[in-house]
């Protein structure tokens, strides 16, 4: 009789756990440690419009329409589903649903054809995209005068309003005038936006806050949408910045790793995350399933 009454109450344990187990499980978001893969790209152009060097080498930044159309199809034909910036920050923020197989498109420096080229494919697919604006880079008008200088290849801001007319397209902070290298000129006294070693903490706070927040609020009068991404220039992450941004207003902040961004579907910050650097020295294959692992 004992031994019954332990075997009940050990079987009545048990059952209570499995219920308990039950429970958490339906409660906890489906994404939970989803891995998932972010793509950055930078321009997109025909295949003859490509810049060649000297020597006939195309420019490893800039990939053409037919091989950007092939990766958005490859992920697609594999089941994957495409979220928006705003929709991953949304549900890391509250613990939401991400699908299981997902990914993000971000595009980098805010190039012509990211509307010329690149919107009539998202929208074609239905594939949301973060165009990442650089503030120094984009022209305010496009006159003969305009074309002579050396950024004439960005987008103007009307094409910058046009753009943003597409629920597909949302917009980062790429920097304002920061996506700058110190072997650019002698101008130029800042790596990217890394601390300089003879700045104070609160020298380069300032400095960074002096140019991210007035860009922010310049991106989002431009395009009549919230700005919750800054990119970080060239990729090149400085920690010290990390409260600094989270400061100005974003709410997640994208580098240059290849790696695969991890889910975990609970409440919490996003910061520092991989995006998978599209060249153009890659075919589909050899980029997303050799190196993304996307099989």
């Amino acid at each position: 009789m004992k031994k019954t009454k332990i075997s009940c109450l050990a079987g009545g344990i048990l059952l209570l756990f499995l219920i308990l187990l039950a429970t958490l499980r339906e409660t906890e978001p489906i994404g939970r440690y989803v891995r998932i893969p972010g793509f950055c790209y930078h321009d997109i152009l025909p295949e003859d419009k490509i810049p060649k060097d000297k020597r006939g080498d195309a420019d490893p930044w800039t990939i053409s329409v037919e091989d950007f159309e092939k990766d958005l199809l490859y992920l697609l034909r594999r089941g994957y589903t495409p979220i928006s910036t705003k929709d991953y920050v949304s549900n890391s923020y509250k613990g939401g649903r991400i699908p299981e197989k997902a990914f993000i498109i971000t595009i980098d420096d805010g190039n012509k054809s990211n509307l010329l080229y690149v919107l009539p494919i998202i929208e074609k697919y239905k594939v949301p995209a973060t165009f990442c604006l650089i503030g120094d880079r984009i022209q305010l008008k496009a006159d003969e005068e305009a074309l002579k200088n050396p950024y004439a290849k960005f987008m103007t801001e009307e094409e910058i309003r046009e753009l943003a007319r597409s629920p597909l397209t949302d917009f980062a902070s790429h920097s304002n005038k920061m996506h700058h290298q110190l072997i650019e000129s002698s101008e130029i006294d800042r790596q990217g936006i890394i601390k300089k070693e003879e700045e104070s903490l609160e020298e380069y706070r300032e400095a960074l806050l002096n140019d991210i927040v007035p860009f922010k609020t310049r991106i989002e009068d431009l395009t009549g949408k919230d700005c919750i991404a800054f990119t970080f220039p060239f990729g090149e992450v400085d920690v010290q910045s990390l409260p600094i941004l989270k400061e100005a207003g974003f709410k997640i902040n994208y580098a240059l790793r290849n790696s695969m961004i991890y889910y975990h579907g609970f409440e919490g910050e996003i910061q520092n995350q991989p995006r998978f650097i599209r060249k153009n020295n890659y075919s589909t294959k050899e980029f997303l399933c050799d190196l993304a692992g996307i099989k």
